[in-house]
């Protein structure tokens, strides 16, 4: 069992009542957030899943969206390159990328 040091005389305690200046003591926050979670399970583990599903599909859609292959890379830093020298750094990436 932990202790819990009182705020008002900095006294150790095992109990939820100062054992030297009598006031009650809170519980520590780990378990506040404990019973919380405990208490709505449901809400937090489909919150849970539902973070879990998005960040699976946004990979899936961003694996998706990556080139395969040289010219494939190319291609698409022809589209999105604002200048030359974007268009330079974009191709030096891409070839060292598919070599």
């Amino acid at each position: 069992m932990g202790t819990i040091e009182c705020p008002h005389c900095h006294a150790s305690n095992r109990r939820p009542v100062c054992g030297r200046c009598k006031t009650e003591l809170s519980e520590p926050p780990e378990v506040k957030f404990a019973w919380y979670v405990s208490q709505r399970r449901r809400q937090v583990g489909s919150a849970a899943v539902t973070i879990l599903a998005t960040l699976v599909l946004w990979q899936i859609w961003q694996a998706s969206d990556q080139p395969r292959n040289l010219v494939e890379c190319q291609e698409k830093a022809a589209r999105t390159a604002r200048s030359n020298a974007a268009m330079h750094i974009l191709l030096t990436g891409c070839s060292t990328r598919f070599r």
